[in-house]
Formats: structure tokens, C-alpha cells, sequence
């Protein structure tokens, strides 16, 4: 085995799976170089009515590339059939070149995600755009598979400073070819995105423009060790089933020939940031070329990043929608294809559009129950205007919360302490039907949007540390819990009502998550008064907590846009379990494991003004 190595630490590596020909879950087109021209016409599934080409188009498969270490890779190219030259766009993942791997619309959700079938080509790689469709606008398509996936030699990585070196290399090899100008993108959802922000960060000469639409720019911090608790349980899904090790389902994250990097391994024997977390934050102050951000509030996975990110990068060329959908719906859609092309037409094509012109940010903010607001035109993110609040946590009831009768806990959040006398306010950290909440019901039509925080005062009797969990909820005038639907029931046939929608967080949004593992309560910075900011760890320690201390934490939730209509409440829930809805059904079973043992306490009124802090718009 080819040692790895971040720094100074060894990185563990775990055997890689052959593909499969023939692998009905896990498509796979066996190694076969060849050129060829697909007519005007052409459909890939015509028995599933996939969309026909509107221009012809040359496929050039498994086109060989020598990375600077001598690593050989490969990727197929689809370019428009006129043999002129055109700009680039390269789809940077290792989910298969073209149309072919595990992920697919069809692999998870069911109704694809409000994406019908004949609306693409099967030609793109999972969260690329369509190359039927963009090579037809004049572009050339580079569907990689990137070190160790499939066919390409090396050993697979995740994302960090080598994968932005590769995609270094693939980019001005492509800068350089005959059917190229010279001037390259990159695009892409999800991993495709996270990529970028790294092979951004290395500075290619050729690369003109990206397009990160969703993507984590800190993969400890955004997802794996968000809050300092480890989420041992999706990367081992992604690992366990890519490498079809003790049983495992199928090639999920990538299959390939050699070695694979063990995340979760790392994260299990490193828990505690060194150069290997660092290695996978991206330099997102190295970025300096033209950016267009995709965000939304119901990724589990992407949303803190993608709205740090347009805040860090170094550019005054960026741009930040944020769409009231889930990501996969909202790369596809006709809409969303057309302003991208403005975007790639003038940073890649020099074509003189009205795109500088477009608002620096797009945001929208979920009505849950009500009509949202969709995309409305602001200058920066966070909004200059917002005006934070602080309420505290007080005085609770037994009342009912839930669509589902369930009851918890309820108390109030008010402008002043309503009590000078301490009191304790607690709840079984290890069992899931336990939670507390705290309401503020609005008397007018109100808009919540950017950072929240708590600061908690806490303590627990029966252990020297707390896994806290936190969500902003919405409740209607009736004080039922809502869930926000990400796809329009429109494009979701056999769902005739909200009611019908599945409950997976692909179609539903609860609400802004906070988490945090009370010895990582550390932050890299704190913050200044009257400042409200993201809250981010530096996690090079732990700091253990004196069984029945009573101690201050800061909790921070990720971005939030929330409009409420007179007589509907905000609630923010603390619970000793994660209350996020299952991403799809491929993990409706998973439970994340905590630490926490007996009751924890949270400490309000006099001396202990719990109390969080909201951004009203």
C-alpha cells in the first residue's frame, strides 16, 4: 500500500472494490476509449423517453490524463459537433463520467426529486448540468473520474489540498486542447461543489469562473464534526457502502481498483483538529476569479458552508441566490439552467449580457404554511439592515406543540427576565421523546433571516459533558408544528397535498439546526458586542465540565429565513437527540449515537440569563 500522508499524519486507507459490468444498482461502462458522433435526435433510454439531443454531439470516452505525480486518470468529453474550438466546463466527482455510477435521481427519492425523467439527457454526471443541453449553447462538458475512481489509477481521496492539485492539473491540460479557447469553469451540486472550493484555492491560470451550487467549504466543521460531534454515522454510510465491505449495499460514495481514504477511521483516531482538518478546510481567501453561489436552508450538509464561503471568498465578483427548494430540484430546472448560462457566457464567452447587473444576493425565506419569499433582490449577506434581538428563556408550561399530539415542555421567550430567581428547566438526555422548547409568537408579519445564537447556562449531575442539540421551529396560529416542503407539489405526481409528501429531509425542512459537544465549546473567536456572527470552534481541545458546574455555552444554528404571519410562533427546541428528519430512505434508520448520560439542566433567570439571539429582517 502507497503511503498517504497530510503533513505529518499517516493517512489510513482501506481497500477500494472493483467495479462490476452488468451491476443493475451500481451502473458501470467497462474502459473502452473511443470518439464518437451522437446525432441530433438521439436519446440514450428512449424506453424511458430521455431527451433527445437538440444538436448533434462528439463523445470522446476515456480521454487519458497525466496528472503531475505521473497518476493516470480519465474522463469522458462531449463537445459540440462543428470541430471549433469552445470554453470548458469540467464536472469535478467520483460519481461515474457520464450517466453511469450509483447516484442517480433515481437512486434515493422517490419522485426524483420533482425532475421527470424526459427533462435530461442521462448524459451528466450525478449533479452536473446536462451536456445535451449546454454543449447545444456552444460548451465543451469534461466528465471526470477523478484518483482511484473506476477506471483512473491512484487511491481515492476526499477533497483537501490534493484534490484541489488534481483539479489543477486536469484544468490547464484542458486549457490546452484543440477544442478548447482556453477559458475553463467548473460546476456542479453537492460534491462537485466542494471541490471546486478547493481547486479554486490552487489558482489555475486557465480557470475563468465557478459555479459552487450547494457545497461544504469545511468538511469538519460543516458535517462531520459540526459542533464537535463526530457524524460517525453518514460517513461511515458513504464509506461502508462504497467499499461493500461486511455485508455493504452498493458503491454509494465511489468504487474503484486500489486504495480509499478512510474519513471516518481518521475522525474515530483524530477527533481533534490537526493538519489533517485543516487539509480539508478550503482556502476560501485564495479565491479571487468571478463566483456564482447556490445556497438553501434544507441541505443537512452544505448550508453553513455555502454561505460562509460568499462571505470569505476574495472577489468582488460574487454572487449568492438562495432558492426555497432542495438542491437537486433547483439544479435542473429550466430557470436555473438559464441563469447560469448568463453567468458561464460572460466570464467564459465575453459576451457583453446584463449578468454584472444581477443583485450580489437573491434570498429567499420559507413561509412553511404560507407563500415564501422567493429571491428577492439585497445587496450583502448577512442583510446590513437586520436588527438583532435578545430574548430570554423563560417560565415553562405544559402544553401542545406537535402536528403529531406529541407533548413537550413549552416556556416563553420575552425581551426581559422575568424572573430574578434562578430556576432549572431539564430533560432526559437519553431519551429521544424528551425535549423543551421556548416560543415567541408574533403580533405582526414578521421576517426572521441570517445567524442566531444561544447562550445557555448549563450543567448535568451525571457526566462531565453534554451532546446539546437545538432547532428553530415554526408553528402555526393553532400552535401545530409545520414543516417546510422543498419541492413543489406540482412537479410530484401522486402527492395531492402536503400530507402526501414523504417525510424525508429531502422533501421537508424542519427548521436551523444548532449542535454542540459541550467540551468543544471553545471558539476560534469570540465575538464583539453587538456582533452576531457565524459561531466557529477551533476544536484543538476538549475541555471536560465538573459533574453538577453550572458553565455559560454559546450555541450557534446555521443561516435561517422565516417569515411569520400574526398569531405564528418561532420555537427553539433543545433535546438531547438530533431532531432532523432522515435524508431519504437509504438512512431512515440511522440514529446518532451521543455521549451524553441522565438529565441535563438549563439554567434561567437571575444570575443565569439563558437567553438567544434572533436576526429580525
Amino acid at each position: 500500500m502507497t503511503e498517504y500522508k497530510i503533513g505529518n499524519i499517516s493517512v489510513i486507507q482501506r481497500p477500494s472494490v472493483r467495479p462490476q459490468e452488468n451491476d443493475p444498482i451500481n451502473p458501470y461502462t467497462p474502459y473502452g476509449p473511443e470518439s464518437k458522433e451522437l446525432p441530433k435526435g438521439w436519446q440514450k433510454n428512449p424506453e424511458r423517453n430521455s431527451l433527445p439531443l437538440p444538436e448533434p454531439l462528439i463523445i470522446d470516452k476515456d480521454v487519458s490524463i497525466i496528472l503531475r505525480d505521473g497518476t493516470e486518470i480519465y474522463t469522458d468529453i462531449l463537445r459540440p459537433a462543428d470541430n471549433e474550438r469552445h470554453p470548458v466546463l469540467i464536472a469535478w466527482s467520483p460519481y461515474g463520467k457520464t450517466g453511469d455510477g450509483y447516484f442517480s435521481l433515481d437512486a434515493f427519492p422517490p419522485y426524483r426529486v420533482g425532475v421527470p425523467y424526459e427533462e435530461l439527457s442521462n448524459l451528466e454526471k450525478f449533479e452536473a448540468v446536462d451536456p445535451a443541453i449546454w454543449c447545444a449553447e456552444g460548451y465543451v462538458i469534461v466528465n471526470v473520474n477523478i484518483r482511484g475512481t473506476y477506471d483512473s489509477k491512484g487511491n481515492i481521496v476526499w477533497w483537501g489540498s490534493q484534490d484541489g492539485r488534481d483539479g489543477y492539473d486536469v484544468i490547464e491540460w484542458a486549457a490546452k486542447q484543440a477544442w478548447s479557447t482556453g477559458k475553463v469553469g467548473l460546476m456542479g451540486n453537492s460534491w462537485l461543489a466542494i471541490s471546486q472550493w478547493f481547486i479554486a484555492a490552487e489558482q489555475p491560470p486557465h480557470l475563468c469562473a465557478i459555479a459552487p451550487w450547494e457545497g461544504a467549504a469545511d468538511a469538519y466543521r460543516d458535517f462531520l464534526g459540526f459542533g464537535g460531534f463526530p457524524n460517525l454515522q453518514f460517513c461511515n454510510w458513504l464509506r461502508d457502502c462504497a467499499l461493500k465491505e461486511n455485508g455493504g449495499l452498493c458503491a454509494v460514495y465511489s468504487i474503484g481498483r486500489r486504495m480509499a481514504e478512510d474519513v471516518p477511521a481518521m475522525l474515530e483516531k483524530y477527533p481533534l483538529w490537526n493538519e489533517y482538518w485543516e487539509d480539508k478546510r478550503a482556502k476560501l481567501e485564495n479565491i479571487t476569479i468571478p463566483t456564482y453561489i447556490l445556497g438553501s436552508y434544507s441541505s443537512q450538509l452544505h448550508t453553513a458552508g455555502s454561505f460562509r464561503a460568499f462571505q470569505q471568498i476574495k472577489t468582488d465578483k460574487k454572487w449568492l441566490r438562495v432558492h426555497p427548494y432542495f438542491e437537486w430540484y433547483d439544479l435542473y430546472q429550466e430557470k436555473s439552467n438559464k441563469d447560469l448560462l448568463r453567468f458561464f457566457n460572460h466570464y467564459l464567452k465575453g459576451e457583453s449580457n446584463d449578468w454584472e447587473s444581477t443583485p450580489r444576493v437573491r434570498l429567499s425565506l420559507l413561509g412553511f404554511n404560507q407563500d415564501s419569499v422567493v429571491e428577492r433582490p439585497e445587496q450583502e449577506y448577512p442583510l446590513a439592515r437586520t436588527q438583532y434581538k435578545k430574548f430570554y428563556l423563560n417560565d415553562l408550561a405544559f402544553q401542545e406543540a406537535s402536528s403529531k399530539k406529541n407533548e413537550i415542555e413549552v416556556g416563553t421567550l420575552s425581551e426581559s427576565k422575568q424572573s430574578n430567581t434562578p430556576s432549572v428547566i431539564s430533560y432526559n438526555s437519553e431519551n429521544d421523546d424528551e425535549m423543551i422548547g421556548f416560543t415567541k409568537t408574533f403580533d405582526e408579519y414578521t421576517e426572521i433571516g441570517g445567524y442566531t445564537r444561544m447562550t445557555l447556562w448549563v450543567s448535568c449531575s451525571d457526566n462531565d459533558d453534554m451532546d446539546l442539540f437545538a432547532r428553530l421551529r415554526k408553528l402555526d396560529a393553532n400552535g401545530h408544528l409545520l414543516t417546510h416542503i422543498n419541492v413543489p407539489l406540482k412537479d410530484m405526481p401522486g402527492c395531492q397535498s402536503k400530507e402526501d409528501v414523504p417525510y424525508y429531509n429531502v422533501y421537508r425542512y424542519v427548521g436551523a439546526p444548532a449542535r454542540l459537544r459541550v467540551s468543544h465549546r471553545h471558539l476560534i473567536r469570540e465575538p464583539k458586542d453587538g456582533e452576531e456572527v457565524e459561531l466557529l470552534r477551533d476544536h484543538k481541545k476538549e475541555e471536560k465540565v465538573t459533574p453538577g458546574t453550572i458553565i455559560p455555552v454559546e450555541v450557534g444554528f446555521w443561516p435561517c429565513g422565516m417569515t411569520f404571519e400574526k398569531g405564528e410562533s418561532l420555537q427553539v427546541v433543545l433535546a438531547g437527540h438530533d431532531m432532523v428528519l432522515p435524508e431519504t430512505k437509504s438512512d431512515a434508520g440511522f440514529k446518532l449515537p451521543t455521549l451524553n448520560r441522565g438529565t441535563h439542566n438549563i439554567h434561567v433567570g437571575g444570575s443565569y440569563p439563558s437567553s438567544i439571539t434572533l436576526p429580525f429582517i
